[in-house]
């Protein structure tokens, strides 16, 4: 049985990682900030195996990926309900530095953790 992939975010990262699932044969969910009726247009774009849902709907699947602006991404885990096992895929969009990558992969692990539930 297929997992379902659950993609929160609807920018170009989140359009892009939709597209290659769908390719691939699994069957995603999307959410943005603006609601479902906001996607409808990707929905027909990317073809039947995708549906747009409420956030909290998404948060639900298999495997989830944040694909969202980093100064949004606590404040949605603080509203999500337990993981319970899922996998959780943090891909958010913050401004990269020039250096020390490692050390900014660790900080933002650091302040999502106490996050999740």
């Amino acid at each position: 049985m297929a997992a379902t992939i659950g993609i929160v975010g609807s920018g170009a990262v989140g359009r892009a990682l939709a597209a290659h699932v769908v390719a691939s044969g699994q069957d995603v969910v999307l959410c943005n900030s603006r609601g479902p009726a906001t996607l409808e247009s990707l929905v027909q774009e990317l073809g039947p195996r995708v549906s747009a849902l409420e956030t909290s709907e998404v948060a639900a699947a298999d495997l989830v990926v944040l694909a969202i602006p980093w100064p949004v991404v606590i404040p949605l885990l603080e509203q999500l309900p337990p993981w319970h096992g899922r996998i959780l895929v943090d891909a958010p969009q913050h401004p990269l530095p020039a250096r020390g990558w490692s050390s900014l992969s660790v900080r933002c692990l650091q302040l999502c953790w106490p996050c999740l539930p």
